[in-house]
């Protein structure tokens, strides 16, 4: 069940999608399959009640831990200042959201506030007795540049990555080449299976849980195969990827292999995460000529603006629509 387009982000082009860790949002990283041990301000059962099942609308693993920490965060602000969160009418959000901009960037307010909307909105069609309004919708948002702010490689930069990690271990190559080469998700990767490898046409495949549990084959480029290959061996089922304890792999090791190849590979200047190898891989392949189309969906984002983010060239003076018409014409003429 979708609750207008503030499920997926700001208007219908941002995914809402903190990075983890960041020291902007400080998401917290505790387990989400179980709702009821949220740690969440008390105050009394009827907004627990709309915030349980608001949480559990949403099936993403991602999504679902940062609406976590922004409704916590938020009825804790209104416990502060005696705001009821049920209905705390726009005067109440218009304050918070300048609360939001004195300690935030734009961009995460606007996901915040979008996160909060999502909340209003699911409470006005599950729990209209309790929720009367969604004071959010005539709150002036942030503007977001289009452009991207996340840190992203250049091809260089990346190759020498990619040899880093592979010299860190066969883990570390089998995660580090899955996120740049394939432009994965961490909580993609988290949650792949050896038996989601398959072979199509030739060319090895894994198929990945989306964001809404959608479910989409993506390839995976020989150099990510090797890396993979060499990490299995003959390991044929379980979670793709083990952690240290023979789980899934956690966000923090994610984050922390991908940290050791950026200091081994002497990359500086960027604050680069795991998120940064979904970047990199859209800016990269977007560079190489790749229809945006096609990277959209290898992506996985449901809205092409999204993924127009990250071309970089989309503003060339050589690419203008005007100069390709002056060149068909040309032609014509001659």
């Amino acid at each position: 069940m979708g609750y207008g387009s503030e499920m997926s982000g700001v208007g219908n082009s941002h995914p809402l999608t903190l990075e983890s860790p960041s020291p902007d949002e400080r998401i917290n990283h505790r387990p989400t399959s179980d709702l009821q041990r949220i740690s969440i301000p008390a105050g009394g059962g009827t907004r627990d009640k709309v915030r349980t099942g608001w949480l559990s609308s949403t099936n993403a693993e991602t999504t679902q831990r940062t609406y976590e920490y922004v409704i916590a965060e938020f009825f804790r602000w209104c416990d502060r200042n005696g705001v009821d969160p049920l209905d705390p009418k726009r005067v109440g959000v218009d304050t918070y959201r300048q609360r939001l901009l004195r300690r935030h960037q734009k961009s995460t307010v606007a996901k915040k506030l979008s996160a909060l909307s999502s909340f209003y909105a699911y409470g006005l069609l599950e729990h209209s007795d309790l929720v009367p309004d969604n004071p959010v919708t005539r709150v002036v948002r942030p503007r977001v540049s289009q452009e991207s702010t996340r840190a992203g490689l250049d091809a260089e930069e990346t190759l020498r990555l990619l040899a880093a990690a592979s010299l860190a271990g066969r883990k570390d190559a089998a995660v580090v080449h899955l996120l740049i080469w394939c432009g994965l998700r961490v909580a993609e990767l988290r949650s792949a299976r050896v038996a989601d490898l398959a072979t199509e046409r030739g060319e090895r495949t894994l198929t990945v849980t989306r964001k809404g549990g959608k479910r989409q084959p993506v390839v995976v480029p020989e150099p990510a195969a090797q890396a993979l290959d060499g990490y299995l061996v003959d390991r044929t089922e379980g979670r793709l990827v083990l952690g240290c304890r023979g789980i899934a792999v956690s966000r923090y090791e994610v984050a922390l292999m991908v940290s050791r190849a950026v200091v081994a590979a002497g990359v500086t200047g960027k604050r680069v995460t795991p998120h940064s190898m979904r970047h990199t891989f859209a800016t990269l392949t977007l560079d190489a000529g790749s229809d945006i189309r096609e990277v959209q969906r290898a992506l996985g984002h449901a809205h092409l603006d999204t993924t127009m983010r990250y071309d970089r060239s989309r503003s060339r003076v050589d690419r203008s629509p005007g100069l390709a018409l002056a060149r068909l014409l040309d032609e014509g003429a001659s």
